[in-house]
């Protein structure tokens, strides 16, 4: 039914007063009289009770305090609000309008929202008010009809005093057991017994039915408990095929949604359909978790008027078992991912611990393999976590199929997953070996093309294997080895299995020295910088790229390839970065620059994803003073895909300023013609692996050859990397390649010798 719209009766001297507050109060749904005096405002409110009166003070003829005393003498005013909204602010004129019987004051110049939300509010107490004074009339109205009844009500004070000790056993009971079929049992023992049926017949029983929601068996019922059925029938655990129960005749339950013939519950579990019966549904929150049902002999009083106590019973059930529920819940989150349903890390480890000890015992071996999806962040990050958390789901999916029974699965988290082998028989070659073999077909089945929804990913995974009891015989000596396994398998090249050796140990250690020596290299400036000529085809200096070198005080000089990776993972390399591009512009100042002679230099993808980056770059150039278009910024193809929008922003900025781009180890990554047609590149670095003795590798030769016709097409410059032999350069030239760098032209070179030949622009190659 639609609520009645309130009516107010606005009362003001002023037109324009009166046409804002009916505006204002008309937009928001309320009916709206107006009266221009005291009289007219009078008569108004006794044609038609409004339910709130808006009333102004100063008035020609009746002052707005006389009228609201007025109105509050009559039968029909007395009850109805009056906010007083005046331009008086004083404190004496508010405190005369609450005492003629006013309920609030509001000052002029109002606002709309306080005078709706005035209104709003004293419109709601009132009708509160009169469904209070309604209420009380009517529980006068049963009071009177109880008191003729009393010695009925003694009757059922009696049987209530019954029910409540009944709850409170029920309630006892549910605080007692951790068994949730115990405690139903017990339960429905103690109902039987200790209420008051008036049944003298030894029909008089309860069932309870539990519904457990179970994938592949929604909705049905399992008996949990019964007392005084058949005991063929009715058998704890047995599962009825039963759908839901129908209130009207609570005795009758719908096998299947849609069926035309319903049948008894009761006949189900061997029981007359004349005798009397009440089935009453168990529920919390909105979800059904079980069916109470009560039968007893046909004219027996039996649960006859007892809705009310079998309701009060259902909702202590259901709540004792709502919390089981919640309990159980609770417990298998501890340890599962939420996510894909999977025992989690805790698991892992409490699990392990009780099986290699049995282990040991029976003379098996087994295996701790940790999985890392290879590039997952850039799936994520490209489709978002929604999609993603879709595809970690499918993977696990895969994972269950390709796994023995006798093997577990765990969620280790974010895109690690951990599989343990158990039972592993033989020698540890032969266990080494099924462990490679489920790791393989691991691999290939996460390599299959995989779509979810719309999306289609292929993924690849790095997997690192620890053997029990050669590896370790702890779950944590194992899970770390699996763990430094795995990560040697990345530096390897990703999409690989690595196991667990004596020596990846040693280089972890390594590199805890390596971080511990970088930061000391840093704060002593211990980096200097080598470069390397880049020539033209005539052999011809036309630039130089700047190499990092660590010259360590106790190791000597240490190659990049020990440090950089390091750097970046710990962060160092943007400090780092920012020093060779610094400490190369210094040293190019004092040369001679001639046009179109450049200094490459890389630049880290951490560094270039520095929200400052430009910024950055710009400071630093115009400090050295060099020309922008001296300087020639190295980028990876993987930098470039992880945000491309991102990176056209940064390169074109960086370009207007003057800089021009070089992707190096182009066709090593994800090349792609669609983001070379975006980006603002220069320049084509054709890795080494292409060129070293690309004259003897036709497969090489026609990848070298595309990517300088691909080059050219799009207007840009290639360069060959790691040229060393005149057969090289010979091909790369009558290929078309624009610009050569390698050991045929010279080695990287300290920046002494680099700047005498920089000087004469000659290289030592011919």
């Amino acid at each position: 039914m639609t609520p009645d719209i309130p009516t107010l009766l606005i009362v003001d001297d002023n037109p324009n007063n009166l046409r804002v507050l009916e505006g204002i109060l008309q937009n928001e749904g309320y009916k709206v009289r107006a009266a221009l005096n005291g009289e007219a405002a009078l008569r108004a409110a006794e044609s038609a009770v409004p339910d709130l009166i808006l009333l102004d003070i100063r008035m020609p003829g009746m002052e707005g305090y006389e009228v609201c005393r007025r109105l509050k003498q009559t039968a029909h005013g007395r009850d109805i609000p009056v906010i007083f909204i005046s331009a008086l602010q004083e404190m004496d004129d508010k405190v005369h309008a609450f005492q003629a019987g006013g309920v609030d004051y509001i000052v002029k110049p109002f606002q709309a929202e306080e005078v709706l939300a005035r209104a709003r509010t004293h419109i709601e107490l009132s009708r509160a008010r009169r469904a209070l004074a309604a209420s009380n009339e009517r529980l006068e109205l049963l009071v009177g009809e109880r008191t003729a009844e009393l010695a009925e009500s003694n009757r059922q004070l009696e049987r209530t005093a019954r029910e409540e000790h009944v709850l409170r056993e029920l309630l006892a009971l549910s605080h007692r057991h951790r068994s949730l079929h115990n405690y139903l049992r017990e339960a429905l023992a103690s109902l039987v017994i200790t209420a008051d049926w008036r049944a003298p017949t030894v029909k008089s029983a309860i069932l309870l039915a539990n519904i457990e929601a179970k994938e592949g068996n929604e909705g049905g019922f399992e008996l949990a408990a019964a007392e005084g059925f058949a005991p063929g029938l009715a058998v704890p655990g047995r599962r009825l095929p039963l759908h839901s129960c129908i209130k009207a005749d609570a005795a009758i339950c719908v096998e299947h949604a849609g069926v035309d013939q319903p049948c008894y519950l009761r006949s189900l579990l061997g029981e007359s359909t004349t005798d009397q019966a009440m089935c009453v549904t168990l529920a919390s929150e909105g979800k059904v978790l079980g069916v109470l049902l009560l039968v007893t002999a046909a004219g027996a009083e039996g649960s006859a008027g007892r809705d009310s106590f079998l309701q009060q019973v259902a909702d202590v059930l259901a709540t004792s078992i709502a919390r089981r529920h919640a309990d159980d819940q609770i417990a298998w989150l501890a340890y599962h991912d939420d996510l894909t349903g999977l025992p989690n890390r805790r698991h892992l480890a409490e699990q392990l611990g009780r099986e290699l000890p049995n282990a040991t015992r029976r003379g098996y071996g087994a295996a701790v393999m940790i999985i890392d999806l290879d590039h997952f962040k850039r799936l994520n990050d490209a489709l978002g976590h929604a999609i993603g958390d879709q595809f970690l789901k499918a993977v696990a999916e895969r994972l269950r199929l390709v796994i023995r029974a006798e093997d577990s699965l765990f969620h280790w988290g974010g895109d690690e997953f951990v599989v343990t082998l158990a039972d592993l028989a033989g020698d540890e070659a032969q266990a080494a070996t099924a462990a490679r073999t489920t790791a393989a077909k691991i691999a290939a089945r996460l390599g299959a093309p995989m779509r979810v929804g719309e999306q289609d990913a292929h993924m690849a995974a790095s997997i690192g294997i620890a053997m029990f009891p050669g590896d370790g015989v702890t779950a944590e000596e194992l899970i770390k080895h699996a763990d430094l396994a795995m990560h040697q398998a990345k530096e390897a090249g990703r999409d690989a299995i690595h196991f667990y050796k004596v020596e990846m140990q040693n280089q972890a250690e390594r590199r805890l020295v390596i971080e511990k020596d970088l930061r000391a290299a840093l704060v002593a400036q211990q980096f200097l910088l080598y470069y390397q000529p880049q020539v033209d085809g005539d052999g011809r200096i036309i630039g130089g790229e700047a190499l990092i070198r660590w010259q360590h005080p106790a190791r000597g000089m240490v190659p990049p390839g020990e440090f950089i990776a390091t750097a970046e993972e710990m962060g160092l390399i943007v400090p780092l970065g920012e020093w060779v591009l610094r400490t190369a512009c210094e040293q190019l100042r004092g040369w001679k620059v001639e046009e179109g002679r450049t200094l490459a230099i890389n630049v880290s993808p951490r560094q270039f994803h520095q929200d400052d980056f430009v910024d950055q770059v710009r400071r630093v150039i115009e400090a050295s003073g060099v020309p922008p278009a001296s300087i020639e910024l190295e980028v990876t193809e993987s930098l470039l895909l992880t945000d491309v929008d991102g990176a056209v922003r940064k390169m074109n900025a960086l370009r207007e300023f003057g800089l021009r781009f070089s992707v190096d180890d182009f066709g090593t990554g994800y090349s792609s013609l669609a983001y070379l047609r975006q980006l603002p590149v220069d320049q084509l670095k054709i890795d080494r692996s292409f060129v070293t003795d690309v004259h003897l590798h036709e497969r090489n030769a026609a990848i070298v050859r595309t990517i300088i016709s691909l080059a050219r097409n799009l207007g840009m410059k290639t360069i060959a990397e790691g040229v060393e032999q005149v057969e090289e350069v010979d091909f790369l030239r009558a290929a078309g390649c624009d610009h050569f760098q390698g050991y045929y032209f010279g080695k990287p070179m300290p920046a002494e010798n680099f700047s005498r030949r920089w000087a004469t622009g000659t290289s030592s190659g011919a």
